[in-house]
């Protein structure tokens, strides 16, 4: 359907009703006509998208054409504009002539030529509207996909004035950093709150050598945002500099990879957890990732020569395997090619030249291939080094056969206070669970996924809480794997005791709330200090009332607040102080009286009582240095 065309008429004469009409039908283009006169002018709407012409007809009011001209214009710049006048007419032409957007015509040709300047005129603003209608929905449609593809990426965009200290961010930025954009406005100061404590550093220092190099960079680094919540962003930025070489502004993108962050730090923890699994195992296990091969012990053992010796195909099967490495390697290839259906059994000759019997088994890992040897000439050996392993342990090792326990050792024994390993042995994993699980899950919400981890035949890696027999909580790491004695097959079960492990995390949590509390309960400044580094380690309210300074500005400042802060002059007090620490005594005190400055500007006068002590909480003793700020400008 064709939009109408809006043709605002001033004008008491009806006959450029009818031509205007006479166009309309020419064209074939419905027209919206409002007649009105002179005074209605401020009236009536002149944006652009309702009115697409302006017709005057000056009849008696000459001396008014660049009056009206002018009111026009104020309330329209673009809109076109025809003035129709006598030839007579004593009218300046030059001021209007001299607007694209305004055409004269005569009463003389009023007939013929008003309806072919119509016709043209209407065309012409038919095809520029059009263009410009679409031109704008191309745009809206752009920012709408823009904003789409930004928020999919979770990538946004930013901007930074160095002259202005002006900040703008995109909808996304705000999203990615946790900020509601309708309260609170981009600043350098809020997203330097957000930066990770641990990654500030890092990102002033590298931030400043980048910009200084002038080239466009790339950084990565943590937030952690108002909630708590940590997330992995990577940043681009372009810096742009004036005429004379000063850095002016940069952009750039930030981008929230936490979700690739943490997919890349498990896989790297799962293929680690696998490599220590693995390099353990009796066993011999071969890894093969594009051509390049990684030996455990076993097989180093069973091959008799060392990793760095075999770490080619190449190398394995014809040092392994002489004259007949040619023939062995296609039967790999063959195996491969079908994702190793069975095993092989070949002889191989070892580095000191002895023979011995390899089974030979592959498996595929995601890419990776794993080859399990078993030299079957030590078979015995290895089934008596497995039981000497299993029974001296430090480790609780269960055995599982189908999902019965079949045997124990005395670790296992020892770590669930039974009387022997028959109380054990006949139980299912689950019937030795606590009732409470890690997370919070009860036993019954356990059950299933405890049942399904002892079928797998993959290699498990879990957190579990035991019961000991006489009631208590055992927390302990569980490995789950499948091992072979006497070709059948079992689930062998590692207990990890994380007793300690549990013990020494609380007695950190009791120390980090003990020292709290030492510090927040005093009216004066208090703070905990690193003796090292004069770092801040903790800080009560008062930092903000004396200094200026919140206790986590302090606390990012870390050592630099004395060099930064302190007055030059009294500098030397701070280093005669530090290199005292050494042979202070826990019941004598330094004292030192220096000049600071305040965050608003102002000099502080400042008497530090400093006072180092030895908190014995987890095990090792905390030394530090716990020192009283009081304001001697009064």
């Amino acid at each position: 359907m064709t939009n109408p065309f809006f043709i605002l008429l001033l004008s008491e004469n009806p006959q450029l009703s009818g031509l205007i009409s006479r166009a309309s039908g020419e064209l074939r283009l419905p027209i919206i006509l409002d007649r009105s006169s002179y005074l209605e002018l401020f009236e009536l709407p002149l944006e652009y998208n309702e009115v697409n012409m302006v017709l005057v007809d000056l009849d008696k009011r000459v001396e008014d054409a660049e009056i009206l001209y002018r009111q026009i214009r104020e309330l329209n710049v673009q809109v076109p504009v025809v003035f129709i006048a006598n030839q007579k007419d004593p009218l300046n032409f030059d001021y209007l002539t001299a607007d694209s957007n305004v055409n004269i015509l005569f009463k003389e040709d009023l007939t013929e030529g008003v309806i072919k300047y119509l016709i043209r005129g209407l065309r012409q603003i038919r095809k520029a509207m059009d263009a410009k209608i679409y031109a704008q929905t191309e745009l809206a449609d752009s920012e709408s996909l823009l904003k789409q593809s930004q928020q999919l990426a979770k990538l946004g965009h930013f901007k930074f004035n160095f002259i202005t200290r002006k900040d703008i961010w995109s909808e996304e930025t705000f999203r990615i950093y946790g900020i509601d954009p309708r309260k609170e406005l981009a600043s350098e100061e809020l997203f330097y709150s957000l930066i990770h404590p641990d990654d500030y550093t890092y990102f002033m220092e590298e931030t400043a050598k980048l910009l200084a190099l002038g080239q466009p960079y790339h950084l990565e680094y943590r937030l952690r945002l108002r909630d708590g919540t940590i997330k992995y962003i990577e940043n681009f930025t372009r810096p742009y500099f004036d005429a004379h070489g000063n850095l002016e502004t940069c952009t750039g993108s930030v981008q929230d990879i936490t979700a690739k962050k943490q997919a890349e730090l498990e896989l790297k923890e799962s293929q680690n957890r696998l490599y220590r699994i693995i390099e353990n195992l009796p066993s011999g296990a071969v890894f093969v990732e594009n051509g390049k091969l990684t030996l455990n012990r076993a097989a180093e053992r069973i091959t008799g020569y060392d990793r760095n010796e075999l770490q080619t195909l190449d190398d394995w099967f014809q040092k392994l395997y002489g004259k007949n490495h040619e023939v062995v390697k296609m039967i790999y290839e063959n195996d491969r090619n079908k994702s190793f259906p069975s095993s092989q059994i070949t002889p191989l000759t070892r580095k000191d030249g002895k023979q011995v019997e390899m089974e030979f088994a592959g498996v595929e890992l995601g890419g990776t291939e794993v080859w399990l040897l078993n030299d079957l000439s030590d078979l015995k050996s290895q089934q008596e080094l497995f039981k000497g392993l299993f029974e001296h342990s430090s480790d609780g090792m269960l055995l599982l056969e189908g999902s019965k326990i079949v045997d124990c050792n005395q670790q296992a024994v020892k770590l669930l206070k039974a009387k022997n390993k028959n109380y054990i042995v006949g139980k299912e994993p689950i019937d030795l669970c606590h009732e409470v699980q890690p997370n919070g899950q009860t036993l019954d919400s356990k059950r299933d996924e405890v049942n399904t981890m002892v079928a797998s035949n993959n290699i498990v890696v879990t957190e579990w809480y035991h019961k000991t027999f006489d009631g208590e909580r055992l927390p302990v790491r569980v490995t789950i794997s499948k091992v072979n004695i006497r070709n059948k097959a079992y689930r062998l079960l590692v207990w990890h005791d994380l007793s300690e492990h549990y013990e020494l995390k609380r007695k950190e949590e009791n120390k980090d709330r003990f020292i709290k509390k030492l510090v927040s309960y005093q009216h004066d400044l208090i703070t905990v200090l690193d003796v090292d580094t004069l770092s801040f380690i903790y800080t009560n309210d008062q930092s903000l009332e004396l200094l200026g300074y919140s206790n986590h500005e302090l606390i990012q400042m870390g050592g630099s607040f004395w060099t930064n802060m302190v007055e030059p002059e009294d500098l030397n007090q701070v280093k005669e102080m530090v290199a005292a620490f050494p042979n202070l005594k826990s019941d004598e005190a330094l004292q030192v009286f220096i000049r600071a400055k305040h965050k608003n500007g102002s000099r502080v006068f400042l008497h530090i009582k400093f006072t180092v002590f030895s908190l014995d909480i987890i095990g090792s003793p905390l030394i530090s240095c716990i020192s009283s700020w009081y304001n001697m400008s009064y």
